[in-house]
């Protein structure tokens, strides 16, 4: 079965979904309230389904905190479709309860090294991946919380 966009999907009606972020030309939730701020300037770009964004170096998404999303060790699921153009330069991906790039929830960002790292709601929260991510490959990854153990999922 050929992959689907979420959105033209029965789960995008799913009561446990709280935020949906399609990037169709703007970065409005088009599920709930959760309002995303660009700390840069980040562009519309191709994405696996429709439209994307693109990044420069240090450049990221965020949602400060509310009340419909998970605080604590409240669980919760980010997933997302990731391409990177270059590697060896830090960049932060999906990160929610954040106040200007300081997350209060989680983070989810590339390293130098070119992993994914998974930041929780405190210091001692954090979860590597050992794959080093290619450049010019499309990624569908899942990070996970259950409240202690973080997981994270690269197409998988």
């Amino acid at each position: 079965m050929a992959a689907q966009e979420l959105f033209t999907t029965t789960l995008y009606n799913d009561a446990n979904l709280i935020s949906y972020y399609r990037f169709e030309n703007n970065i409005t939730d088009s599920k709930g309230v959760n309002a995303l701020t660009d700390s840069s300037t980040s562009d519309t770009a191709s994405g696996q389904f429709g439209h994307g964004r693109s990044f420069t170096p240090n450049a990221y998404l965020y949602t400060a905190a509310s009340s419909s999303l998970p605080s604590g060790n409240g669980s919760f699921t980010i997933h997302c479709w990731m391409k990177f153009n270059s590697n060896g330069q830090a960049g932060f991906l999906p990160s929610f309860g954040a106040d200007g790039g300081t997350p209060t929830a989680a983070l989810l960002y590339l390293s130098t090294a070119a992993t994914l790292n998974f930041e929780g709601p405190s210091s001692t929260n954090l979860c590597r991946s050992n794959t080093v991510l290619s450049t010019g490959t499309w990624y569908m990854v899942d990070a996970t919380f259950d409240g202690s153990t973080m997981t994270l999922y690269i197409n998988g």
